[in-house]
Parts: C-alpha cells; structure tokens; sequence
C-alpha cells in the first residue's frame, strides 16, 4: 500500500507542479501582453463610401476606449498627407471641398482616401474612408459695386460700372458678364464705362452666366439734362434793301440746373437746307440761369424771306417749347437806273442844265445893270 503510494506522489508532485508552472505561464503571458489594442467606439459617417457634393463640406469624427486606459494618439492622412492630429480618445477632421478646390486639388479626380490611425503606443487602430466629390454646379452671386442703386448723373459724364465682388464657388467657371444699360446699349466685361446721350431713368440690368445658368441684378439711375430756350430770331434793319447786310440775333438759355456743352446754333433762309444755311455757332457751355446771344449775318436780297433759327437737338439736352424760330423779312429793290443814258452823256446833260441856269442869272443880271439898279 505504502509504495503505492510513494509511486503515486511523484505524479501528484508533477501534477501541481505542472499546474502552478500552467498558472505562472497564464500570468507572464498576460503580463507581458498587458496593452491590449484599441477599438472603436463610435465612428462617422459609419459608411467607407462617402459622396459629398461639390462645394459642401463633411465632417469625419471617432470615438475610440482601451481596454487598458493608455492613452491615445490619432491622425488623419489624406492621401497619405497628415491632415489632422491630436492627443485622446475623440478626433475630429472637416474635410471642406471648397478649401481644397482653392488649393489646386481637382475633384473631378477624385476619389480621395482618408485614413485614420488610432494608437496606444504599441498597437494601432484603422479606419479608412473612400471620398467621392460629385462635380455640381453652383450659381454665381451676382453683385454690382458700382454705381450705387439711385444715383443721378448729369448728361454726358463717364460712368463706371464694376461688378468685381461677383463671384463663384466653382472656380473653374469662366463667367460672362452683360450689361444692358436701358438706353438701347449693351456691354459685356465685369468692368466697364458708359454715358448716357438723353435724360430720364434709367434701369440699369447686369446678367452674369457661369455656362449653365444666369443670375441678374439691377439698379436704377437718373440722367439729368439742361433745359434750354430758344428766343428770336431777331433782325436788324426788319426792312432792309437788296444786297445789303442784315444783323441775326438769337438768344438761348439755360433754365435748368445742369450746365449746357457744345449748344449748336443754326441760322438759315427759308429752308432749313445746307444750301440755305447763313451761319453756325457753338457755344462750349451755357451754366444753369445763363443767357447767350448768338449772333449771324445775311446779305439781304430781293422778296420775302423767312430768317429761321434753330437749337440743333444732338448734344442730349431738353428743350422748353419749340427748338426753332422764325421771322418774316421784306427786302426792298434797287432803284431801277435811267435805260440809254451812259456817263458822258449824263454828265453833258448836267453841264447843259448847269449852263441854261447860269444863262438865265446873267440875262437878268444884265437887265437890271442897265436899268441902272446896281447904281443905286
């Protein structure tokens, strides 16, 4: 029995030495293993595809735990460019398309990868997403600088239209800008000069087209203009003789508040003809409440003639009533010289006349010597 036993306690020994030796290597291997790898708690957008449109932004966002409390680290890498980084358990990276676009990336070459790597210092963690941007297209914003909603202008000046704060997300536009200035002309360019030849209001419309669509803005001016009248004509002598020179008068002025430039004035006789035009005059400006005289000349002839006057209407300004004037002349004839008489002979008959007389003052002279009168 006894040696039974002694044969059975050499087996019992390895047994518990063979269970402690089991235990001690359990507890070594979870000793030297003690860092267990990360995991993910929360992680989104949860899908690895992700479409995002272009000109939006989208975040991507973890949460990660240890199972041992170590603490973390985590980067993002965008196509293998660290994007992102930070110390913990929570990150974050915004992945904006727009930002991107402005730093030369080309989304129609897209997808783009983004990686997450989560570490505890010994093992790592793996979260990778595939990025699509869907290539859309969006409107401009259309935005004109000058000039301002409202203003007035006076007839004539240069006036700068500028729409340089337009603008659009999708860089690769090539807008086209097209302004109507509601006077019947039209330009395109974001910048550019323009006056008005008439007065009034005037709704000024720019379009601005990226290819696809067309967004509008408006505003609204007013021109104003000088309002001139015409007075006359005038002439001097109202009767004159033919082939003599006649004074024309005319008097323009100025009753609104804008000054006048480059007023032309026209005299003709009795047609408003080139071939009956007498006299032209422009006067480089006429200042609100100021009156010029203008003034023609006319070499009268013979008959009735109507003298007209008129305030040429190209130099953009309105005028009061009519822009012209008239007055009715009567030129007198020459007397008609004496038919068949030439110089000599008048100048004979003159001397004959001259002579008959001195014969009759001597004939009496001589009557009244005799009679004795001058002895008296």
């Amino acid at each position: 029995m006894i040696n039974r036993y002694k044969s059975s306690i050499p087996q019992l020994v390895l047994a518990c030495f063979l269970f402690l030796q089991l235990a001690g290597c359990i507890s070594l291997v979870h000793a030297d293993n003690s860092r267990t790898a990360p995991y993910f708690t929360d992680v989104s957008p949860a899908k690895e595809k992700v479409y995002i449109d272009e000109g939006q932004d989208q975040e991507f966002k973890f949460n990660a735990s240890d199972y041992d409390g170590d603490p973390l680290t985590y980067e993002f890498l965008l196509n293998g460019i660290q994007v992102n980084f930070g110390d913990g358990g929570i990150g974050k990276y915004l992945f904006k398309t727009a930002l991107l676009a402005a730093q030369g990336h080309d989304h129609s070459k897209s997808p783009y990868f983004l990686n997450l790597n989560v570490s505890d210092g010994t093992n790592n963690l793996t979260y990778y997403w595939d990025i699509t941007v869907n290539n859309t297209n969006r409107e401009p914003v259309v935005k004109i600088d000058s000039p301002l909603d409202g203003a007035t202008y006076n007839i004539g000046d240069t006036i700068r239209f500028n729409a340089a704060s337009t603008t659009d997300q999708d860089t690769d536009d090539k807008l086209v800008f097209t302004w109507d200035f509601g006077d019947g002309k039209k330009l395109q360019y974001k910048d550019v000069n323009h006056f008005f030849i008439s007065p009034g209001t005037f709704a000024v419309n720019l379009d601005v087209s990226d290819g696809t669509v067309t967004r509008s803005q408006s505003i609204t001016l007013t021109i104003k203009a000088p309002i001139l009248k015409i007075t006359g004509p005038v002439c001097d002598p109202m009767t004159p003789k033919d082939n003599k020179p006649v004074k024309l008068k005319a008097t323009i002025q100025n009753t609104g508040d804008v000054t006048a430039k480059n007023v032309k004035v026209k005299f003709y006789i009795d047609t408003k003809t080139e071939d009956k035009k007498t006299g032209e005059t422009v006067i480089p400006s006429i200042s609100p409440g100021q009156s010029i005289v203008v003034n023609g000349t006319w070499v009268a002839q013979e008959g009735i003639h109507s003298v007209i006057v008129v305030l040429v209407k190209d130099n953009g300004y309105n005028i009061t009533g009519s822009n012209e004037g008239s007055q009715s002349l009567s030129v007198k004839a020459k007397p008609a010289p004496v038919q068949g008489l030439s110089l000599s002979s008048i100048l004979l008959t003159s001397a004959m006349v001259i002579g008959g007389v001195l014969a009759v003052i001597l004939k009496f002279a001589l009557r009244f010597w005799r009679k004795g009168y001058f002895n008296k």
